[in-house]
């Protein structure tokens, strides 16, 4: 069961992660939730401005309709997972949320996860799926937040990269490597109760895809990255957003610095070409001041 498990998460990250299309990581992320959870429709709705949300993509509906008041439990719904970053499954919605339109609509079973990137909600990942009670159970929520703690790195991946290009585009494509790999980079210190954090990157005549990384963990710790990825110039920023990718989803979901890094270094060995690879230092730091860490 463990073997299967990882060859599924090494598949997940794949299809998700294996882009830096913004548009692309909405398919990729929406159809894996249909096809893993049996839902029937789905959407990802980003936040926007103070806690609202705008519908980003969907499958089996438009989004517009979530402009509708015909969506507007479902829209309350999705609000409430996005403030309290708390998933929710609902076996019977028509029970559940007490409203006519949930009857009206034939709508049954609700799954909604919130997205998280840095330890903010930047939206959620909402799937349904009608005329059936109890479709959903908890181990479809497992594998929704999954799915989301993925999606979430690579639409922030997908939106830095798309920002930077156009940046980029503007000052001129001399600047473009630097610019990217600057894009994918911690856009401000995080605080951290009794440590001071800091951190620089300056690059060489030839751009490399030299970074780091901080992010939260669960039972606030914090993920710390040092990692160097074979590659000059451009390309390096792809290879950097992926490696940033993979290692911050594997240790999200496998526990531990050294089988997160394992499981990193299996989903990065199938995705590299021959003779690339990956210097990489990555610590846990732990609220009673303890610093476990792996070098790989």
């Amino acid at each position: 069961m463990p073997d299967a498990r990882a060859n599924s998460i090494a598949q997940l990250s794949h299809l998700i992660n294996g882009t830096l299309d913004l548009d692309e990581v909405f398919e990729r992320t929406l159809e894996q939730a249909c096809l893993l959870t049996g839902g029937e429709r789905a959407a990802i709705l980003l936040a926007q401005g103070e806690g609202t949300l705008h519908c980003q993509a969907a499958v089996g509906m438009p989004c517009s309709a979530w402009a509708s008041k015909r969506f507007g439990f479902a829209h309350r719904l999705a609000e409430q997972v996005l403030a309290h970053q708390r998933a929710r499954l609902t076996s019977d919605a028509q029970v559940d949320l007490r409203h006519d339109l949930a009857r009206s609509m034939g709508i049954q079973s609700i799954l909604c996860v919130p997205l998280l990137s840095s330890g903010h909600s930047i939206g959620v990942l909402y799937v349904e799926r009608r005329l059936t009670q109890g479709v959903f159970t908890a181990d479809d929520l497992d594998r929704l937040e999954l799915i989301a703690t993925y999606g979430a790195v690579a639409i922030e991946n997908a939106r830095r990269y798309g920002y930077a290009l156009e940046s980029a585009r503007r000052e001129g494509a001399a600047s473009m490597a630097e610019a990217l790999v600057l894009a994918l980079l911690p856009q401000e210190a995080p605080q951290i109760p009794g440590y001071d954090i800091a951190a620089r990157w300056q690059s060489a005549r030839d751009i490399s895809a030299n970074f780091y990384d901080i992010f939260p963990l669960p039972e606030e710790h914090w993920g710390l990255v040092v990692a160097d990825v074979s590659e000059r110039g451009a390309p390096a920023a792809i290879l950097m957003a992926l490696t940033r990718s993979i290692i911050r989803g594997s240790v999200m979901t496998t526990p531990g610095p050294g089988p997160g890094i394992q499981q990193a270094n299996r989903l990065l060995r199938s995705d590299f070409e021959e003779g690339h690879y990956v210097l990489a230092f990555y610590g846990e730091l732990e609220p009673q001041g303890m610093l476990r860490y792996i070098n790989a």
